[in-house]
C-alpha cells in the first residue's frame, strides 16, 4: 500500500529558535529589551459564543466568538529592577539611591563603532538623568579631534537608558578608535517596594522571532508579534536554587494577558504578527 506524504511548500512559515522579549510604556514609541529568556510562548484565545434557543437551531446572528484574548508567557533569566516594576504594571514602585559620583570612560578599537546604531552608555545616573560633561574623542592614542554634539553624534534615551548614536557624513570616522568620557552618580542601590496599590497598567510587548536561513538563501527571516494591551497574571516567583545544580539559573517565569484595545480599529485590536524577508549583508 502507498503511503502519502507531503513535500514541504514553504520553509518560511517554520518557526525554528527562540525570540527576544521587548516591553514599550509608551506605546511603541520606544522598546525596553528583557533580556535572556527560556520557553517563550504566544497563545491565541477565543471562547465561543453560546446562545441556543429552547426550540430551534440558533441563528447565524448569535453564533461566533464571544471573546478573544491573547497571553504570552516566557521563564526570564536577567529582569532588572525597572523591568520588574513595568511588568508588574505599577503594583511594585521603582526606587534608586544615589553612589558614589564617577567619570568613566566607554572606549571603542577602530572599526569597532559604525553610523547610525544606538549604543548605550555603560554607567547609567541613579535618577535616570542624561550623563553629563559628555566629551567624545576620536583617535584618541593618535591625532585626537573632539566630536561635535548634534552634528557628529547625538545623544538619546531609548527605554530606560542614555546612549549616543554616531552620525555619518561629519567627521566621525568609523576606522577610528574612539572615546567617551562623561560624569554620572550611579546607583549604589535600587530595588522595589510592593504591597497595597490594586490598579494596573496595561502594556504593549514585543517577540521577535529571528531566523538566519542558509547560504543559499539570500534573506533570513524576521517574525514578530506585538501585542498590545497586557497585564501581568499570576505570580511573579523567585525560585533561588543550590549553587551546584547543573543549572543554577533561578529563571523568573511570568505571564502577561491581553485583552481587546477598543482605541484600535475592530479587527486590530488584540494583536498584529507579520513576517519579514530582510535581505542578507
Amino acid at each position: 500500500m502507498a503511503v502519502n506524504q507531503t513535500p514541504g511548500t514553504s520553509a518560511d512559515d517554520i518557526y525554528i529558535e527562540s525570540g527576544k522579549i521587548e516591553i514599550s510604556i509608551d506605546g511603541g514609541s520606544t522598546w525596553d529589551d528583557l533580556g535572556l529568556a527560556d520557553d517563550v510562548n504566544i497563545t491565541f484565545s477565543s471562547t465561543k459564543r453560546e446562545v441556543q434557543p429552547g426550540n430551534g437551531t440558533a441563528p447565524d446572528r448569535v453564533k461566533g466568538s464571544a471573546t478573544q484574548t491573547a497571553t504570552l508567557t516566557a521563564s526570564m533569566w536577567q529582569l532588572s529592577m525597572r523591568q520588574i516594576c513595568y511588568i508588574s504594571g505599577g503594583l511594585f514602585t521603582y526606587y534608586s539611591v544615589a553612589g558614589t559620583a564617577a567619570t568613566p570612560t566607554d572606549e571603542y578599537a577602530a572599526n569597532e563603532t559604525e553610523a547610525a546604531l544606538f549604543y548605550p552608555f555603560a554607567s547609567q545616573q541613579y535618577n535616570g538623568v542624561t550623563p553629563t560633561a559628555i566629551v567624545v574623542t576620536q583617535d584618541p592614542d593618535g591625532t585626537p579631534a573632539t566630536l561635535v554634539l548634534n552634528t557628529d553624534y547625538r545623544v538619546f534615551k531609548v527605554g530606560d537608558y542614555w546612549g549616543y548614536m554616531f552620525v555619518a557624513g561629519g567627521s566621525y570616522d568609523a576606522t577610528k578608535a574612539i572615546d567617551v568620557d562623561y560624569a554620572v552618580t550611579p546607583a549604589s542601590e535600587e530595588g522595589f517596594t510592593v504591597g497595597g496599590k490594586s490598579s494596573q497598567t496595561s502594556y504593549m510587548y514585543r517577540v521577535t522571532n529571528t531566523i538566519p536561513t542558509e547560504s543559499t538563501i539570500t534573506y533570513d527571516i524576521y517574525n514578530y508579534f506585538e501585542l498590545y494591551k497586557g497585564m501581568q497574571e499570576g505570580d511573579l516567583s523567585w525560585a533561588l536554587k543550590n549553587k551546584d545544580e547543573v543549572d543554577p539559573v533561578a529563571r523568573i517565569p511570568i505571564t502577561v494577558g491581553f485583552e481587546l484595545d477598543s482605541t484600535r480599529t475592530a479587527g486590530q485590536q488584540l494583536m498584529k504578527s507579520g513576517r519579514q524577508k530582510v535581505n542578507k549583508t
